[in-house]
This record gives structure tokens, C-alpha cells and sequence, in this order.
């Protein structure tokens, strides 16, 4: 799957999205990959503290399973900017 918003005009450059998506079936130990923009989804665990949801991130997703493990890997870059005002 495909999915493009692009518009020359945005106020904000992560208005613009791409998206690569990958569904591999239920028997394939790569069940999914995302690339472009992204979204990093952790629950809380042992070793999460709280349950924490990363937005903007542009880079590759990708969900694995053998057997009952399950693995999700991301690499990405966040998009954002800082800005510093001195009084």
C-alpha cells in the first residue's frame, strides 16, 4: 500500500506524509513494514513504565513473529524544532 498527502502550500512540513505499507501473511515471520512516516507505540511493561506514543517519526517499521515471540523494530528520525526566546 501506498499512501501520499503532499501539498506544496502546508503551513507545516509534517503535514506532508508518505507511507510504505507491507502486510505479509499469518504463516510469514514478517507480518508488517512501514516506511516513511511512522508511528512508535509502546504498552506498559516491566520494562516501560507507561504506555508512550511517538508521532512524526520518518523511517522504517517493522513488525516480526516466530512462534509465540513477537518483535517490532524501529529506526527513525524525529521531526520537530526548537526554539529559544531570551527575555
Amino acid at each position: 500500500t501506498v499512501s501520499v498527502d503532499q501539498n506544496s502550500e502546508a503551513t507545516f512540513d509534517f503535514e506532508n506524509t508518505l507511507k510504505l505499507t507491507y502486510e505479509g501473511d499469518e504463516d510469514e515471520i514478517v507480518q508488517r513494514i512501514e516506511a516513511g512516516n511512522v508511528a512508535l507505540s509502546l504498552p506498559s511493561t516491566n520494562y516501560v513504565s507507561t504506555g508512550s506514543n511517538h508521532q512524526g517519526l520518518f523511517g522504517v517499521k517493522t513488525q516480526m513473529k516466530v512462534g509465540n515471540f513477537s518483535f517490532t523494530g524501529i529506526a527513525s528520525l524525529e521531526r520537530g524544532e526548537n526554539e529559544t526566546l531570551s527575555v
